[in-house]
């Protein structure tokens, strides 16, 4: 678990002394990981020719060119679907997030 096994031994300390952390405070500790994961599966999956979903950000026109090019080599059908809030909603959601946690 989380708790017993992934939470290093300092953060375990710092809590104990009264600090609070954020599930995204520790966050770095398995992004590069399940990154590397995710896109292993990914692979994976497009070779078995199995339906995906890919859950990301589309930070720039080349992420979005490149992952539709990839897929459509690979004989997908890509549909973007575009989910956002306005800026005040996201910033307030983040508030709330450190102010009252999860």
């Amino acid at each position: 678990s989380y708790e017993s096994w992934l939470k290093p031994a300092r953060v375990k300390e710092l809590e104990t002394q009264g600090e609070r952390f954020f599930p995204l405070d520790l966050a770095t500790l398995v992004h590069e990981e399940s990154s590397l994961l995710a896109q292993r599966m990914r692979k994976e999956a497009m070779q078995d020719g199995c339906n995906i979903v890919i859950d990301t950000v589309l930070g720039s026109p080349r992420s979005v060119t490149d992952i539709q090019t990839t897929l459509a080599a690979a004989g997908y059908r890509v549909e973007i679907i575009d989910v956002e809030v306005p800026e005040a909603v996201s910033r307030e959601a983040i508030r709330q997030r450190w102010r009252d946690g999860y």
